[in-house]
This record gives structure tokens, C-alpha cells and sequence, in this order.
């Protein structure tokens, strides 16, 4: 019985468990591309064992932001499997080793089946300027999909720009099937925030 209780979990969770972290299964490589209002990204990032991961990211900054490359690495500092819900704590962080500029931070989500909430919290060095990154994202699902099938989510995203000192809040939609992870908001004075993932 204990086999089937932990193959039926994963079903159920690994279509929500996987796509959504930092970090992959152990041997496995990740590829993110992300586009919002301050840099267009492009991080790949391979994960050893399933508690960290280590890669470049090649960034293009707007807005005065400077063009950067990050060797980057996430741990994940805890984890609490509960029988319905999953909740992960990261540390991770960021160095250019051309400038010596960097970024620190912490992220975290807790989740159902249904319902979703995450944070980000993130210190920024760049052009000799500190400056903080934050966000809260809260959403849920409207229908429970089988595994492989394509999963939805409903959001809203509440951000923190330190270098401008702005707020923005936005809805956002999440989608993911199979190795694609694919989330996108859009408000007006930012313009978009694209996220898309694959794993391999």
C-alpha cells in the first residue's frame, strides 16, 4: 500500500511540484526566459540533487539597467509535505564576476491542489546602487486537470520595484503541461511580465 499512496501523490503533485521551482529533479536542466519591465533574461541552470541548482544567467537591462551575466545558485532551505498541501522555502543568489555586482534573496510558496501563494524577496546590487525586489503572488485553479493534462491558474501579483520605488499589482495567468511552464501579467504602466520554463 505505501507504494501506491506515494506513486498516487505524485501523480497529483508533481504536475504542480515540478514546474513551479528553482530548482529540478537531481541530474536534471532547467532553461528560464523571463521578460518584465526591467530585464530580459535567459537562465539555464542544472540541479545536482533535488535540494539545489547551479547556472548562468545572461541578462539584458532596461531602462538604464545595466546588460549582466550571473552565475547563479538556489537552495532549497526547507521543504513541508503535508498530505494536501506542499510548502518550499529558497535561498538564492547572484554574482557578475565582471563587476562584482550581485543579488541575495529568498522565495517561498505554499500550495493545494487548488490554491497558490508565493513570495519573493530580493536584494539588488547594480551600478553601485542597493535596492530592493519584492513581490506576493496569490492565485487558484479553476478546475483540478489529471496528470499531463494542461494545468490553469488565476493570479494576482503585487510587486515592488526599490529603484523606482513602485508598486504594481496584476492579474496573471499560469499555465504548464508537460516539461512547459508558461505564466504571463500584464499592467499597464509596466507593461508585461513573461515568465516561460522548460525542463529537460
Amino acid at each position: 500500500m505505501g507504494i501506491f499512496r506515494v506513486l498516487i501523490s505524485l501523480t497529483i503533485l508533481l504536475p504542480m511540484a515540478v514546474f513551479a521551482r528553482p530548482i529540478s529533479y537531481a541530474g536534471g536542466y532547467t532553461l528560464m526566459a523571463k521578460s518584465d519591465y526591467l530585464k530580459d533574461s535567459l537562465y539555464l541552470h542544472y540541479s545536482p540533487r533535488a535540494n539545489y541548482s547551479f547556472g548562468i544567467e545572461k541578462l539584458a537591462g532596461k531602462r538604464g539597467m545595466p546588460d549582466r551575466s550571473y552565475f547563479r545558485g538556489t537552495w532549497l532551505a526547507h521543504r513541508l509535505n503535508k498530505r494536501n498541501s506542499q510548502l518550499n522555502l529558497y535561498l538564492d543568489g547572484g554574482i557578475d564576476a565582471n563587476s562584482g555586482e550581485y543579488f541575495i534573496g529568498a522565495m517561498g510558496d505554499w500550495e493545494t491542489r487548488r490554491y497558490f501563494a508565493g513570495f519573493s524577496l530580493r536584494k539588488m546590487k547594480w551600478n553601485a546602487e542597493s535596492f530592493f525586489n519584492n513581490y506576493l503572488q496569490m492565485g487558484f485553479a479553476p478546475y483540478l486537470g489529471d496528470y499531463g493534462d494542461l494545468h490553469s491558474w488565476l493570479m494576482i501579483k503585487h510587486k515592488y520595484n526599490g529603484l523606482e520605488e513602485r508598486y504594481s499589482t496584476y492579474p496573471v495567468l499560469r499555465f504548464f503541461k508537460g516539461n512547459w511552464f508558461f505564466e504571463a501579467g500584464y499592467e499597464k504602466e509596466i507593461d508585461w511580465d513573461i515568465h516561460l520554463t522548460y525542463r529537460f
